[in-house]
Formats: C-alpha cells, sequence, structure tokens
C-alpha cells in the first residue's frame, strides 16, 4: 500500500507555538550555546551570509587593485558581494565531484591575489589545510564559506576554522526567517562593526513560509491536504524562474541573488538570535544523517538517477540530497506536483563572470538536482520521497 502524500519543504517548519515561545521566553544568542565552529572565537550576526562576505571584504580592505580566486561552480550571491566592494574575481576550477584543484589555484595566483574563497559544498569538506598554509607564506587570505555545511566537521575538527575568517547562513539549515555570520579568530576582536535591526516587514514576510510549510506537513492529520498542497505549491515549492539570457546565453541568477547594499548593515533578527539560543545540534545532525543513509539506501539501483556522493564520511552533516539527472526540468516539476521540494541546484550564471573555460561546473549547475533530507522529516518522508523517484525515474527512462 503506497503511502499518503507528503509535504517535502527545503527547510524544516516553523510552528505558530514554536513562534509564540520565541517571543514571550526569549532565549540566547550563540554568546552562551557551545558550538565547536564557533568556540573562542568572535561571531558577528548579520543579516544574510552575503552580508558577512562584504563585511569582512571591507574590513580588510579590499578593492579594485586586488584579486579574488572564486571557486568556478558557484552560487553568484556570495560572488556578487565582493563585486560590490570592486575586487576582481578571478575563477577556479572545481571537478565535476565538487572538489577544488589545488594545482589549478596555485596556478592563478598573481602578485595582485589577495584572497582565496573555498566552499564547502552540501556539508562536505574541502582539504584545504596545506592550501591555507601554502596561502599564509604567500600573504593571501583565506575565507571559507560554510553556508552549506552549518554543523559539519571533516577529519581534524569543525568546518570553518582553517581559514583566516569563516561565513555561515543559518535559513538553510534551521527554520529562521533571516540570519548570517561572520567568524573571526580572537586575533581579530577588535573589529567591532556597527549594525542595525532588519526591517520587521522584512523578517515577517521571511517567517510567513516557514509557518505556512509547517501548516502544510500537518494538514494531512486534519484530512485537508488535497487541498493545502494545491494551494501551497503555488506558494512554497520551487517554480520555474524566468530569467534573462546575455549574448553567451548563459541564464542569468534570479535578482534576488544580486547583492542588496541596503541590508549591508544590518544584523540577524531578534527570532533568529531567540532560535539559535535552543538549537541541539547533535539531533539535527543525527536525524539528517539518518535521512540521508536511508535515502541514499533506498535509490542505490534506479536508472538515470547518480548521487553525487557515493558515501557520508564521518562528521558531516549533510544540507541536502544532492543528485545527478538528466531532463532536469522535468524531474523538478514531477517532484514537484508530488510535493517533493526538488530544486535545480545554482542553475543560473552570474553575468559579471566568464563562465567558457569551466567545463565541469557548468555541467553541476545543468544537471545537479538536491533532494530534502531535513530534521524535519522523519522516516515515512523519506519512503515517500524514495518511492516518488523510482515512479518519476520509471516515467522518464521507460
Amino acid at each position: 500500500m503506497n503511502p499518503k502524500p507528503l509535504f517535502c519543504g527545503f527547510q524544516p517548519g516553523l510552528s505558530i507555538f514554536q513562534l509564540a515561545a520565541d517571543l514571550i521566553w526569549p532565549g540566547s544568542d550563540l554568546g552562551s550555546c557551545y558550538w565547536p565552529q564557533f568556540a573562542n572565537r568572535q561571531t558577528i550576526f548579520t543579516h544574510q551570509g552575503r552580508d558577512a562576505i562584504a563585511l569582512i571584504c571591507k574590513h580588510w580592505g579590499l578593492g579594485p587593485e586586488d584579486e579574488v580566486l572564486v571557486p568556478a561552480y558557484n552560487c553568484g550571491s556570495e560572488v556578487d558581494p565582493l563585486l560590490w566592494c570592486v575586487c576582481r574575481v578571478v575563477l577556479y576550477r572545481v571537478d565535476s565531484k565538487t572538489n577544488i584543484d589545488p594545482a589549478d589555484i596555485r596556478s592563478r595566483i598573481t602578485n595582485r591575489t589577495k584572497l582565496l574563497y573555498v566552499t564547502h559544498y552540501f556539508g562536505w569538506p574541502q582539504d584545504i589545510e596545506e592550501l591555507a598554509q601554502w596561502c599564509r607564506s604567500r600573504n593571501i587570505l583565506v575565507l571559507e564559506d560554510c553556508a552549506l555545511s552549518l554543523f559539519s566537521s571533516g577529519p581534524k575538527g569543525p568546518i570553518g576554522r582553517v581559514g583566516d575568517a569563516a561565513v555561515f547562513s543559518f535559513p538553510k539549515t534551521l527554520p529562521v526567517p533571516d540570519g548570517g555570520a561572520l567568524v573571526l579568530p580572537d586575533a581579530e576582536r577588535a573589529f567591532d562593526p556597527v549594525l542595525k535591526p532588519p526591517n520587521r516587514n522584512d523578517i515577517f514576510f521571511r517567517t510567513l513560509p516557514l509557518l505556512l510549510s509547517n501548516f502544510a506537513g500537518t494538514t494531512q492529520k486534519l484530512g485537508l491536504y488535497p487541498l493545502t498542497l494545491k494551494l501551497f505549491t503555488k506558494r512554497l515549492l520551487p517554480q520555474n524562474i524566468s530569467v534573462s539570457d546575455d549574448s553567451t546565453g548563459y541564464p542569468d541568477i534570479p535578482d534576488s541573488y544580486y547583492f542588496d547594499s541596503e541590508t549591508a548593515d544590518w544584523s540577524a533578527s531578534g527570532i533568529t538570535k531567540r532560535t539559535l539560543g535552543r538549537v541541539i545540534a547533535d539531533d539535527i545532525i543525527s536525524r539528517r544523517r539518518s535521512n540521508y543513509l536511508h535515502l541514499h539506501n533506498s535509490l542505490q539501483d534506479v536508472v538515470g538517477f547518480k548521487p553525487l556522493f557515493q558515501t557520508l564520511p564521518p562528521g558531516v552533516c549533510p544540507l541536502v540530497f544532492p543528485v545527478l539527472v538528466s531532463n532536469r526540468p522535468r524531474w523538478v516539476a514531477e517532484l514537484n506536483n508530488r510535493g517533493i521540494f526538488g530544486i535545480a541546484w545554482w542553475s543560473g550564471y552570474h553575468h559579471g563572470l566568464r563562465w567558457d573555460e569551466f567545463t565541469e561546473a557548468r555541467f553541476l549547475k545543468d544537471r545537479l538536482l538536491v533532494l530534502p533530507v531535513h530534521q524535519g522529516l522523519d522516516q515515512s518522508h523519506i519512503d515517500y520521497i524514495a518511492l516518488c523517484v523510482r515512479n518519476i525515474a520509471k516515467l522518464l527512462n521507460p
């Protein structure tokens, strides 16, 4: 007997009761919460992760004379703050498994190179310790992008503690409306930027989808699921975004991915800080790993559906379940029709960059699909996702 349809969003939902508790019984912030990534470090809360990037670039005094090496496989939203700071962005190779290429990085270093930007994709750590030491010997700063890897650790400890600074983004992992973090070593304690609270309307409209997502996931118990699925699919599931092409023919990233200087001096909201103060990281790591492994084991023999990673190393807290597929738009549409938040990950191309050289990054941008495995899902959700994937695979690969 097939399970009933389930709503499987990208983020865990936020219940009205959780929100009320945050407002009535304020919690702490990360200053009194032990997360290994932030222990004995300075943490500056920003409105978004991209604001943290702009903040550290300004602090380090990067400008028009400086080159920043950035991975060719990128979202675009992390690149735009660098361009806003008038840095010269130089792309470097990332292979088809999202591993950076140290040899390619070294070959692109010039006397103008001031910063190496490294992304840890989906929770899997990049091995950068030796590379970071090599950069320091040449007075090149290293910035770790941990936006996709909150709570992950590598063989030598938590992600984000090797470079000269790290940036994080909380909404990708937690049910919060906003929140980024710039994390610096103790030596940077003198850095104390003045940030102001975010716009209340902005936070309200960012919180609403989290509440709707939670409601959509519980209406099955009320017998209202078929109705709410139709209503919330339009509101909560990803739609085909119309993006323009430039003269090279690459689709642009959505407007919302470009840096908004108006938010550059905003801090994280009070709702986000109170939520962070009550997060139990070990529980989230355990649930995400369990969901990932269960889905991975359930989909080993599906034709035309290739997981990006074949193993889940110890310490990795997976953000999503990334897979490579052909005919990705059809996969996304079929998943969305079944109430599953399938995302064509980073499908757009920032028009300020040159892409022709980086075939592997373009391969990932054109083929990578991600499925949810977050802590708000249980085994019945994962079983439903696996069943839908098998049915869609049969439909697309008869």
